[in-house]
């Protein structure tokens, strides 16, 4: 086995445990190391968790032997193929390779007896040579904020370090930190998030239509019934959405392919960002059985336990925001599905019927995006007023999701 080289120590027959790739990834971010260094550890034992996209993956050991080198630590990334830590196959080897260590390090110290100064050792012995370069003001202003005058460059007659110079020098140190503030990173699952909605909005021909439905036939059922808003809206879809076949269906490489299944993603909000976890085959499932399966996936998409089998192969999308106050927003398509639902939160307003009669009833807003390559606006339409039909109407709702 060829030597493999970490931190100038060359360890022998070291494994090189590297970043696996799942799916499309190029980088890859360290959840949690299970396994300290010098711990042992067992071929197919989990030993660490990194996260790929939107998925979190058990990642095993591939041999058994000793955790040397923990390369990439808890939050750090890692490209797909690169070391994320070393591994000893045996005992022996653990053992030569923490007393190269030893040996590099009191070589190291042999060589360096006096450590170079850092930041905040302003008194340090090693700094009368520098300090001797400085004004007395500059350093006084040192001693007050902490600095090392080695860092600070000075721009006074032969080098000479100024009140100037410091001052400079603080301003630049508080405009990285500034920047670094600004400057935060999207996680991963945000960039995965952002990469997939920006590529969906760049291939489709995206149009939203909105409408307002009466739906207390939706509250009568949800209560009857025990289950979420939520589960009764994903079985209706499961029921009107073979009415509507044209909608459950893919748009690529300018073929529309409607499915024979209904296979309904729900978004699901997280502190870590948007998830969308797939109902398969709704049609067939029981009002019961949709309730089971969303409080089980959306129990795993806060846990970042879904598999990527879970969040594959969804033919129409539901994101349901009335928990958040929300009456209209423009879902944005899950491509390369050609609909999504959106829907505002359940408020109370006031309806005159045909007879002039006033009441107050219940209401919320559909906000249907879809891609109008695949779709028109008639179609989009005649799709929202079937649902308003059956929103409001405690038969035709009973009927749909039995």
């Amino acid at each position: 086995m060829t030597l493999v080289s970490c931190n100038d120590i060359v360890f022998p027959k070291m494994i090189d445990f590297t970043m696996p790739r799942y799916g499309f990834m190029q980088r890859g971010t360290v959840v949690r190391w299970f396994k300290k260094e010098g711990e042992t550890v067992s071929r197919g034992e989990l030993i660490v968790q990194v996260e790929s996209d939107k998925v979190v993956n058990d990642v095993e050991s591939p041999v058994d032997g000793f955790l040397k080198k923990i390369v990439v630590p808890e939050g750090g990334e890692q490209e797909v193929f690169k070391s994320l830590a070393f591994i000893a196959e045996n005992r022996q080897e653990l053992e030569q390779a923490l007393e190269a260590k030893r040996t590099a390090k009191a070589g190291g110290e042999q060589a360096s007896p006096r450590p170079a100064s850092s930041e905040g050792s302003g008194s340090a012995e090693g700094e009368p040579v520098v300090a001797s370069k400085a004004s007395p003001v500059a350093r006084r202003m040192a001693r007050e904020h902490n600095l090392d005058l080695a860092r600070i460059e000075g721009t006074g007659p032969g080098g000479r370090i100024v009140e100037k110079d410091v001052q400079l020098y603080l301003q630049s140190k508080a405009e990285e930190g500034k920047s670094a503030a600004l400057g935060q990173e999207l996680s991963p699952l945000r960039k995965a998030v952002a990469l997939h909605l920006t590529q969906g909005l760049r291939r489709s021909a995206p149009v939203t239509q909105s409408l307002l439905c009466r739906c207390d036939s939706l509250m009568v059922v949800k209560k009857q019934a025990g289950v979420s808003i939520t589960a009764v809206l994903v079985k209706m879809l499961g029921s009107l959405l073979g009415e509507f076949p044209h909608f459950n269906a893919h748009l690529i490489d300018e073929k529309l392919i409607s499915h024979p299944e209904v296979n309904v993603g729900v978004a699901v909000h997280t502190e870590s960002g948007l998830l969308v976890p797939v109902m398969r085959n709704v049609r067939a499932a029981t009002l019961a059985s949709v309730q089971e399966q969303l409080k089980s996936l959306a129990a795993r998409a806060r846990d970042r336990a879904l598999s990527r089998e879970q969040l594959k192969g969804s033919t129409f999308t539901l994101s349901n925001l009335g928990m958040f106050k929300t009456d209209l927003f423009t879902p944005i398509l899950n491509f390369p599905e050609v609909g999504i639902l959106g829907v505002g939160r359940i408020f109370r307003d006031v309806h005159i019927d045909e007879q002039d009669t006033m009441r107050t009833v219940n209401k919320l807003w559909l906000s249907l995006t879809y891609d109008h390559r695949a779709i028109d606006g008639a179609q989009a339409a005649c799709f929202l007023g079937r649902l308003e039909e059956v929103l409001g109407d405690d038969g035709k709702l009973s009927q749909a999701v039995r």
